[in-house]
């Protein structure tokens, strides 16, 4: 979860090239071409195995070890083996957890491994699209599996993440303004600093007192129960609401049927 994203950057780095003099030079050394001689070689030799294996392999191995267990989430075996890929999302998206990685990727690619190509108005421009459609994809899917009223909190979390990243590219993109155009007084500029460190650290805050809270209320729940029995209890609650939403939708298909004949 945290080292992907370095790694993304790593596997790319090779192929970040810089556009001087009218040829392709390689960002991290500008004495080095790219696409010929010695950086063919190694692009072919290390970068490519490291971007098929690695940047595309594991999330696609992940994608077809879930699709092959997608009838049996809530196995025993299956959870202890794999339920750290799907563990907390409902069962029809038992994938979601795919394209959390793909906007690592994605955001990655745009500000880390092509961010000189674009320019900082473009990674701007590019980023705040992005989340844009991570906003819409989130609150369209809600993917989070809501087995009691305190897993309702997941939802807004996650949509409060991608706000505050939102605000945080906006605000941002004045500094780029300010700098370039000189028409943003420098009060602004400030302003906007402190909106973003202090919005940003707010939420992290938020996010680590509802942790606390969360691990405190599950201790007190857990209380005379091993771990074992803790697991087995919140995985015969996942079942049963999966079952009801089955039997919910089974029920609307036959009232559906009985209303058309």
């Amino acid at each position: 979860y945290l080292a992907y994203p370095t790694s993304v950057t790593q596997g790319l780095a090779m192929m970040g090239c810089e556009n001087v003099g009218g040829e392709l030079w390689l960002a991290a050394d500008l004495q080095e071409a790219c696409y010929k001689g010695r950086h063919m070689n190694l692009l072919f030799l290390l970068c490519l195995p490291q971007v098929l294996l690695f940047v595309i392999g594991m999330p696609l191995g992940a994608l077809l070890v879930l699709w092959r267990h997608r009838k049996d989430l809530h196995n025993p075996r299956t959870q202890f083996r794999w339920g750290i890929l799907y563990a907390g999302y409902r069962d029809e998206l038992y994938f979601w957890e795919i394209t959390i990685v793909i906007r690592k990727l994605v955001m990655v690619m745009v500000g880390g491994v092509f961010a000189s190509r674009l320019g900082p108005d473009m990674q701007v421009y590019l980023s705040l699209a992005l989340v844009v459609i991570f906003v819409v994809c989130h609150l369209v899917a809600q993917p989070f599996n809501e087995l009691t009223i305190h897993h309702k909190l997941l939802h807004w979390l996650e949509l409060g993440a991608l706000l505050a990243c939102f605000a945080t590219l906006y605000s941002g993109m004045l500094f780029y303004l300010g700098h370039e155009t000189d028409r943003i007084p420098s009060w602004s500029l400030d302003l906007a600093s402190v909106v973003i460190i202090g919005g940003n650290s707010s939420f992290m805050i938020y996010t680590i007192v509802i942790f606390i809270i969360a691990m405190r209320r599950e201790a007190k729940e857990s209380e005379g129960l091993t771990a074992a029995e803790r697991r087995l209890h919140l995985r015969k609650i996942s079942k049963r609401k999966s079952n009801q939403k089955g039997k919910g939708k089974g029920k609307n298909h036959t009232n559906d049927s009985n209303k058309k004949s």
